[in-house]
This record gives C-alpha cells, sequence and structure tokens, in this order.
C-alpha cells in the first residue's frame, strides 16, 4: 500500500506560522478564530493530510471533485437542517436549573446512555450527587447514531444529550454565510498574492473555510448560546486539544451575559510537534483553566508561556485506575507486542515493519494487537503482505492489553499513548521512526529506556543487547522512565474540579 503524502519538519513549520500569523493579525475576528484549518493541532499524519496539498498541488480533476464534494455536502447539510423544523432536539431538555454542562463525544452507538462518560467518566454523576445539577452534550461522531435504547431515565442522573450535526435553516444559513464571507476574503488575497508557496497556502485556506471541522466549531457556537440564555450554566467543561471548536465553546462563555467559567480537560497526550493547544487565542477564546492528565504536560503547557489568561492544573486520567506500583522487570520474554493506532495507514506502516522483522527473526515473536475500531481482516484485504504471515507472528485475542504486556518485553508503536502503559508494565518502548518523517513519538520527553528503530538492523541490535544484559541493569535503566511515565499520567481526581468550581474565581 503506497504511503500517503507528507509533510518535512520546515513545510510543517511554514504551515504554523502563515496560521499563526493571520490568527494574531485576526483575532477580534470570530469567523478566522473559528476556522479549523488555521488551528494547527501538530504534525500527526492523519494532522498533516489538510495541508500537504499547499505543496502538492491538486491536479485539475482532483480539484473539481473537491469543490464538487464541498458543494454537495453543504447542499445535503442545508436539506437535512429542513427535518430540524420538526424535530425538538435533545438539548431543548436541559433543565433551567442546570449549572454544570460537560462536552464530551459519541464515538459508539452501543455505548448505553448513561454509562460513565469515555473522558470524563464518573465526574458528572458525582457532582450531581453533591447537589450540582449537570448535563453533558456529546458530539456526534457516529452520523448513523438513531438515539439511546434506554432512554427514559431516572431524574437523578445527569442529563445527556448528542449535539445536532445540523440545526434549523436559518441557523445553517448563517453558518454557511458567515463560512463563505470568509472564504471569500481569503480568496481575494490569493488572487492578488505574487508568492507561489503563499498563493498556494490561500487557495487551500479558502477552500477549507467550508470545512466540516470549521462549519461544526461555528454550529456549536450556535447550539451554546440559547442554552445559555435558556440555563444558569455557570461552567463549561470540554474536552481540550487545540481545536476551533474549542474556542468556540470559550467565547460562548466568555461573551455570555454573566460570569461563566471554561474548563479544557487536556485528557490526551502531547506530541512534540504539538501547537495550538499551547497557543493563547485572546481572553475571549481562551479556557479560565486547563486540568491535565499529570504533571509532565502540565509542566510542557506552563513552559510555552503562551497561556496568559489560563490557569493550569494536574488532574489526572480516568486511563489510570490506581495509582502504579514499580516492580523489577523480569527475565527477558522473547516476544514484541506491536499496537498501531486506530488509523489504516498507521497499522500498514507498524505491521508490515513488524511482518519484515518476524521473517528476519524467527526467533523472537511478534504479537499483533489492532485497535478496537481496526479488524485485521480487513487489512489484509488491502495488504498483501499481511496476508502470509510468519509462523512467530501471533494475533492477539486478550480483551485486556494486560495480558499482551505480561507476554512481551518490548513494544513496537509510533505515535500511541499505549507506550505509557507498556513502559509501566515493564515493557521497553521502541518507536518506529520512517525515512525523514516528522517524528511524533508520545515519549519524546523521555531519555532513557525509549529506544528509537530505523531498521531491521537497528531492531536486531536492540534485542541482542537485552538479551545479554541483565534483569537487575534492565531494572536501573527503566527506573527514570517509570518515574517519568507515572508522573505524566496520574490517578484523577474529582474533588479537584470540584474544589475550583466551588471558589469560583480563577487565579491565572
Amino acid at each position: 500500500m503506497k504511503r500517503p503524502l507528507s509533510l518535512t519538519q520546515s513545510q510543517f513549520q511554514y504551515i504554523v506560522e502563515q496560521s499563526e500569523a493571520i490568527l494574531e493579525k485576526h483575532a477580534s475576528d470570530f469567523s478566522i478564530v473559528g476556522n479549523a484549518w488555521l488551528n494547527v493541532l501538530h504534525s500527526h499524519p492523519s494532522i498533516q493530510e489538510r495541508y500537504v496539498r499547499v505543496f502538492h498541488k491538486r491536479t485539475v480533476p482532483e480539484l473539481i471533485t473537491d469543490v464538487l464534494r464541498g458543494a454537495v455536502n453543504i447542499l445535503a447539510g442545508l436539506i437535512r437542517s429542513l427535518t430540524m423544523i420538526f424535530k425538538t432536539p435533545g438539548l431543548s431538555k436541559i433543565k433551567p436549573q442546570t449549572d454544570v454542562l460537560f462536552i464530551s463525544h459519541l464515538l459508539n452507538a452501543s455505548t448505553p446512555k448513561h454509562a460513565p462518560d469515555f473522558y470524563f467518566q464518573e465526574l458528572p454523576d458525582y457532582l450531581q450527587s453533591q447537589g450540582y445539577h449537570v448535563a453533558v452534550g456529546l458530539m456526534n461522531h457516529v452520523p448513523a447514531f438513531k438515539g439511546w435504547v434506554d432512554d427514559e431515565t431516572a431524574s437523578a442522573q445527569p442529563e445527556k444529550f448528542v449535539l445536532p450535526l445540523q440545526l434549523a435553516p436559518v441557523a445553517e444559513l448563517k453558518i454557511i454565510s458567515r463560512a463563505l464571507r470568509t472564504a471569500f476574503f481569503f480568496f481575494r488575497q490569493y488572487l492578488e498574492e505574487k508568492d507561489p508557496l503563499r498563493k498556494s497556502f490561500l487557495r487551500e485556506l479558502s477552500g477549507n473555510t467550508l470545512s466540516p471541522h470549521t462549519l461544526r466549531a461555528y454550529r456549536l457556537y450556535e447550539t451554546l448560546v440559547p442554552v445559555i440564555r435558556q440555563t444558569n450554566i455557570k461552567t463549561i467543561a470540554f474536552t481540550y486539544e487545540g481545536h476551533s471548536w474549542e474556542r468556540m465553546a470559550c467565547h460562548a462563555a466568555k461573551t455570555a451575559p454573566r460570569k461563566i467559567m471554561a474548563i479544557g480537560y487536556q485528557h490526551t497526550i502531547l506530541f512534540p510537534s504539538s501547537h495550538s493547544i499551547k497557543k493563547s487565542r485572546g481572553a475571549a477564546y481562551d479556557p479560565d483553566l486547563i486540568l491535565t492528565v499529570g504533571g509532565v504536560t502540565r509542566g510542557i503547557l506552563m513552559a510555552s508561556g503562551e497561556l496568559r489568561n489560563t490557569a493550569i492544573l494536574e488532574y489526572g486520567s480516568p486511563r489510570l485506575k490506581r495509582e502504579p506500583v514499580y516492580t523489577p522487570v523480569g527475565e527477558t520474554v522473547n516476544a514484541c507486542l506491536v499496537t498501531p493506532e486506530g488509523l489504516v495507514n498507521e497499522c500498514m506502516a507498524l505491521f508490515g515493519f513488524a511482518v519484515k522483522a518476524a521473517i528476519a527473526m524467527p526467533e523472537t515473536s511478534f504479537i499483533f494487537r489492532t485497535h478496537p475500531t481496526i479488524r485485521f481482516t480487513d487489512l489484509q484485504e488491502e495488504e498483501p503482505l499481511l496476508r502470509e504471515l510468519p509462523p512467530n507472528i501471533i494475533l492477539s485475542t486478550n480483551k485486556n492489553i494486560d495480558d499482551d504486556f505480561k507476554r512481551s518485553s518490548w513494544l513496537l508503536y509510533r505515535n500511541s499513548s499505549v507506550a505509557f502503559f507498556a513502559v509501566l508494565s515493564g515493557l521497553r518502548p521502541l518507536y518506529l521512526q520512517i525515512g525523514a518523517e516528522i517524528s511524533d513519538d508520545v515519549l519524546y520527553a523521555l531519555k532513557s529506556w525509549r529506544k528509537t528503530v530505523t531498521d531491521l538492523s537497528d531492531l536486531e541490535k536492540i534485542f541482542a543487547q537485552d538479551a545479554h544484559t541483565s534483569s537487575e541493569e534492565r531494572t536501573a535503566e527503566r527506573e527514570e522512565a517509570f518515574a517519568f511515565c507515572r508522573k505524566y499520567m496520574i490517578p484523577y481526581d474529582v474533588k479537584v474540579f470540584e474544589q475550583f468550581i466551588k471558589e469560583g474565581a480563577m487565579h491565572a
């Protein structure tokens, strides 16, 4: 399977610099701050896809196809919005006395309505039990979702609803007209620009002003404003990664006629290239508080020096159920766990390399564990290399990844946060660097124990070295890594959140 186009480090930096210049110049313009394309998250391959066409121009047929696809999507959205005239959106059920609103995500249509939230877990239920009136709004990532089976629930539980994919026609036209005005604003600059590279940048920016990501950001703002007006909401909390929709949530809170606190939850890993999460967009668009998964990410955000309007506190992660206990590294198990993210291209890259490694190193077992959203059989249909697997490749069927950790000594990974939990379980993390790509190693700040692999010879050397190193020596080497990961992600404490909203005032 052919690798997708990617950016070089200098190209990525060009995108960042051009985007920041525009955002700083137009910091007071709601429509531009809400543009998803300008808020560069990081250089992960899935994000690079948005920007590669600045440097690799589309062919004329590709350009025509993209324009037509965008027009069809907008028209289809307007048609779907007509159905909203006859529907009562779930958010209309929010009780007027609601004082805490969470914005989270619907990722799985089969999840029961009142199961703990994927990101905030039992925090909404805990606050409800403490006398707060709580609602949870979910951004819908499952377009085919038809509603919950267990929709009738006790009134004591936090109200949960799905944020609409479309609003009523008047609101949708308002959103689209805002996007069109911004698109024409940049298109005029494109026509006047003489520099070929910046001209290409402005062309892509013009088109992406009408992207689903930007329209969703505008739509969230238009959804929150009337909700705020009709309720007693005092706090809005949301996952925080640097997306433009998060800025729109902040803006809805900050422009309300009463004081509303905006709290962002940095719930996931930070890459070496993580960018917009560290930037201030102005008091009207910045959260009052960012809760982090641990001390390392809090330190990274603090060190940026950019978050002038925001307090930053350690909160923890529900992915870590308890404080990890350090145990010495045991004898080397001649097995390497391979765990890609839930992206087909990343699966192909990691599994493809591992198949070649398994053929070259038949004495070592390679345990393939796919992301829950990926089926290995689907990968095999696309990639012939994965169809005939050598006997030392094992396809994991374990539900609990801890069972795979126990039978491995190494983890071969790319951009997955699984690397942290592997280190806490005693595995040596091996980051696969492909060619001259931008590194997005999630353990980039870890200076010991972790190794980088660029080819099969690197892998062979590491396996051989560990085979001839005593468990005592490897335990000593791993101690710093364990301490790092233990600090990076800590067990979460719901009382940290409660204490902040109790105090009411924020001290940046």
